[in-house]
């Protein structure tokens, strides 16, 4: 009660004795200095608006850059440069941020500029200009990789880090689960839950059964854990952690990175332990372990390196681990160096860099141990990269597939998983689609026109523009080692989104061939209707419970995404019980476990407004199970059920009345 009163005492101060803009600008550097970021950017905003000046423009600029919001941070370094005494380094990070959106001729102006100013960097501003040509060439040319995301493991949230394990892989990811408590506890810094180590049993293009735990306790902790690697037997775990310096005055501390490792027994991970070069006044972090367990890889911004984070690695000898080697000047640039895996059978080291002749941002590079020196990093060229950042890289068991983690795709912070293969599916060939979206009105299919499709390529980013219309259908030409996404939006019905290949059009029922040798796509849009009932098919309660299954949390995350999709809509998520037990008390049992699902999808980012829950008891039965009939656990459990209805619509959109 003390410190809030202590808060406000200060902002009224502050207020009273600066003004507005000032106090704007006082606590976003106060959230700066301890590298909270996403919390520091509304205050710089706030301050830049009203007042506008070089510090509060520069900090804006560099808050966007930490937190990966590359497009915003391009605008604020352009608008410092505009004053005479910037930084030289804005015309630096200016040229960065161009290069993120592929504007490669400008970035090479402003490395100009930036070495202009600042002479002893006209290496490497030549360098970095040099990489901008390279960049367009390796777009240009991309080599023949197949780079998919991998949409079994990834979330509406971040999830990066992807490492094999038994017969699945562990990776890194803040989706919120209930068990992990980071649905309810947040990192302060972010703005988002902490990082948890997740673990996918298979393998498998068939989401609905891929199933998706938490590592056990003793490696994720209260904050943030991941990512990781694990011996050759998958007897050891290293793994990354958030340390959190404790009492008082721990407020103003850095929390820095620390690198952890843990055993397994028969039942499972023994207590985590701290790795022995660990030191909380720096980062050591992305441990690499190599299969026979004799070297570790790391990268830490301890003292002695040449730029930010440096990619060291220890050797381990019958005392223990060596001390920790630094890569040298040729591996390790002006930039952060991270993310290192090593293939022990190449002798070859994957790591991610700023620093060398990127595409953009972050790129995977290769290096070798020769004769025992490091060779020049090579760039792995797209698709591996792309003008985002690319990170994780990390080769299967056969050497000619894997994953790497990227935002080339998603939203600005947010980074996602792709799988790489060597081996393309088939021949590259182009095919022709003609799109048109339908309804189905009294069994007859109608088409619909004046909707909006839009079609991306997920492995470039890239829009796709349709050919002239042909009889009413917009033509497309997608070829077969691509992933696409489409977007199809009409006012009244739901909004239609699917990612999917060529090979995913030859096997779907929507599609057919034409006449003229093409395809023919009727992607079937489904009205709005005012009250009709969507039952969910996976949601199970146990009998007299209100805890929602594990299987659950799939089909609740459908309906997020269903609400993301149709920011329009107000839904009314109704759960029943069966008939067995009293009926106040099944009343109260069916509101519990409404109010559980809907607390659920409200903790995935769905603000409460949308969504309200409702509690049906055993009043509306979908079979005979009513009291005093006898049933089967199955015909018992079909009416243990959720569902949801559209209750309503935002001002000025369409909506179909039931049984109009």
């Amino acid at each position: 009660m003390l410190k809030k009163f202590f808060t406000v005492l200060c902002l009224i101060l502050v207020l009273t004795q600066v003004g507005y803009s000032q106090a704007s600008m006082y606590f976003g550097d106060e959230f700066y200095k301890e590298f909270k970021y996403k919390r520091a950017l509304p205050f710089y905003l706030k301050a830049v608006q009203r007042k506008p000046t070089l510090k509060g423009i520069e900090r804006l600029a560099d808050c966007y850059r930490f937190t990966n919001n590359y497009g915003e941070a391009l605008k604020w370094y352009e608008r410092a440069t505009a004053y005479e005494d910037c930084r030289t380094l804005d015309f630096y990070y200016w040229a960065m941020m161009l290069k993120t959106v592929q504007q490669y001729d400008l970035a090479k102006e402003k490395f100009s500029s930036w070495a202009a100013r600042d002479t002893s960097m006209i290496n490497r501003a030549k360098m970095m200009m040099s990489s901008c040509d390279s960049a367009k060439i390796w777009l240009a040319s991309p080599q023949k990789v197949f780079v998919t995301p991998e949409f079994a493991l990834n979330s509406t949230y971040t999830d990066f880090g992807t490492t094999s394990f038994k017969t699945g892989v562990v990776f890194t990811s803040n989706r919120p689960v209930k068990s992990l408590k980071n649905d309810s506890r947040y990192s302060r810094s972010l703005g988002k839950p902490f990082y948890k180590l997740f673990y996918a049993d298979s393998l498998t293009n068939d989401t609905a059964k891929y199933l998706v735990l938490p590592l056990a306790k003793e490696i994720n902790k209260r904050y943030n854990d991941g990512p990781s690697s694990f011996s050759k037997g998958y007897d050891t775990v290293w793994f990354t952690r958030t340390n959190v310096e404790k009492g008082r005055g721990s407020r103003n501390k850095v929390n820095n990175l620390q690198i952890y490792y843990s055993i397994a027994n028969e039942t499972g991970w023994f207590i985590s332990l701290p790795f022995k070069y660990n030191n909380t006044a720096f980062s050591f972090a992305h441990p690499c372990i190599s299969k026979n367990g004799k070297l570790l890889f790391f990268s830490s911004d301890k003292p002695g390196g040449f730029g930010g984070m440096d990619v060291y690695y220890c050797i381990l000898a019958d005392t223990g681990w060596s001390n920790p080697i630094n890569l040298g000047s040729r591996v390790n640039s002006y930039e952060d160096d991270v993310f290192p895996f090593y293939d022990e059978a190449s002798a070859t080291l994957y790591f991610s860099s700023a620093g060398h002749a990127s595409m953009g941002a972050l790129d995977i590079f290769r290096t070798s141990l020769v004769n025992n020196t490091w060779t020049a990093p090579k760039n792995l060229r797209a698709p591996y990269n792309s003008p985002k950042d690319d990170f994780s890289f990390a080769l299967n068991r056969d050497k000619q597939s894997g994953f790497l983690s990227s935002n080339r795709s998603t939203q600005p912070g947010d980074d996602d998983i792709f799988r790489f293969s060597n081996k393309l599916p088939g021949d590259l060939q182009n095919y022709k689609v003609g799109i048109r979206p339908i309804t189905i009105e009294n069994g007859v299919e109608i088409g619909i026109d004046n909707a909006v499709i839009v079609v991306q390529s997920l492995s470039s980013g890239d829009e796709l523009k349709p050919q002239p219309a042909l009889f009413g259908d917009a033509v497309y030409q997608f070829n077969s080692n691509e992933v696409y996404k489409i977007d199809i939006i009409k006012e009244g019905f739901f909004r239609y989104t699917l990612n999917f290949t060529t090979a995913d059009l030859q096997k779907s029922k929507d599609v057919s061939s034409n006449a003229a040798g093409s395809l023919s796509w009727r992607p079937l849009l489904r009205k709005l209707v005012l009250n009709e009932c969507i039952v969910l098919q996976n949601i199970y309660y146990d009998y007299n419970s209100a805890d929602l299954r594990k299987e659950s949390y799939r089909e609740l995350d459908k309906v997020a995404t269903l609400l993301v999709e149709n920011p329009s809509l107000k839904l009314q998520l109704g759960s029943h019980t069966d008939s067995r037990g009293d009926e106040d008390y099944n009343m109260t049992l069916s509101r519990r476990r409404a109010q559980n699902a809907v607390r659920y999808i409200i903790g995935l980012g769905i603000t409460s407004d949308r969504i309200i829950a409702k509690g049906y008891g055993e009043s509306e039965p979908l079979n005979k199970c009513i009291d005093g009939i006898s049933c089967t656990e199955n015909e018992f459990q079909t009416n243990r059920r959720t569902d949801f209805r559209i209750i309503g619509l935002v001002p000025n959109k369409t909506i179909i009345e039931l049984n109009r």
